[in-house]
């Protein structure tokens, strides 16, 4: 147990003076009985956590109202006041991000890739999506301000009001986040995220292949599975 415990173990390396306090035993509870590999979330978007109530209320708005960028005066995104700094300052670099990197941790790109494309995805992240001028000028028009309905850290709030060029406004507030415990991915929400990133490096036919491989991983001999992932398969 010294590798764990022991003056230079995991414990002592990570924890510092903070492992005195702990209950160690806390890592061993119910171990061989309780796997938390099933408690592990499917994360739905391929951004920062933080960022994902925004996308998914900017998507909702967008089918819910048939919203059109020609149409938006100006936005606003309720933002838990922890993660602001993260995920929303600088401003200049959260309304245009440089790259990928920045766009992930961006309110105002989520929100505008929601509202403009009704989805966030890898394919949001490439540079034809980064340079579009329609994406950077709807996420120039995002603002933010605290939330003050957040449930953070319990979940990831997320609230966006969008102000029309007729003066109507419309919102759509994301309380808790898809993905949280208490609101996990459908298989069917699961099985459209993989054949949108699967498809980016796959043809469809294909990607339906490594799926259906998936779906028998538990019968399907390992050769087989090989072939699938390899293209190799009938």
């Amino acid at each position: 147990m010294a590798a764990y415990e022991g003056r230079f173990g995991l414990y002592a390396s990570h924890l510092g003076p903070l492992a005195q306090a702990c209950d160690l035993s806390l890592a061993t509870a119910d171990l061989g009985r309780v796997w938390e590999v099933t408690q592990v979330a499917v994360k739905p978007l391929p951004a920062c956590h933080f960022t994902h109530a925004f996308a998914d209320a900017a998507v909702a708005l967008r089918a819910q109202h048939g919203i059109e960028p020609a149409q938006i005066a100006a936005i606003r995104a309720l933002v838990p006041a922890e993660v602001i700094k993260t995920v929303c300052e600088p401003v200049e670099n959260k309304k245009k991000p440089q790259n990928s990197y920045d766009a992930q941790f961006s309110v105002h790109y989520a929100v505008a890739s929601g509202l403009v494309r009704g989805r966030f995805g890898l394919a949001e992240l490439e540079p034809e999506a980064l340079s579009d001028p329609t994406m950077l000028g709807i996420a120039s028009k995002v603002s933010y301000e605290i939330d003050p309905k957040s449930a953070f850290p319990t979940y990831y709030s997320g609230e966006v009001v969008v102000t029309l060029a007729d003066g109507r406004e419309v919102r759509h507030r994301e309380h808790v986040n898809r993905g949280a415990s208490d609101r996990p991915l459908t298989s069917d929400e699961i099985t459209t995220k993989f054949m949108e990133n699967a498809t980016m490096a796959l043809s469809e036919e294909a990607a339906i292949k490594v799926l259906g491989a998936i779906h028998k991983l538990d019968t399907m001999p390992a050769a087989e599975l090989s072939a699938v992932l390899a293209g190799r398969a009938s």
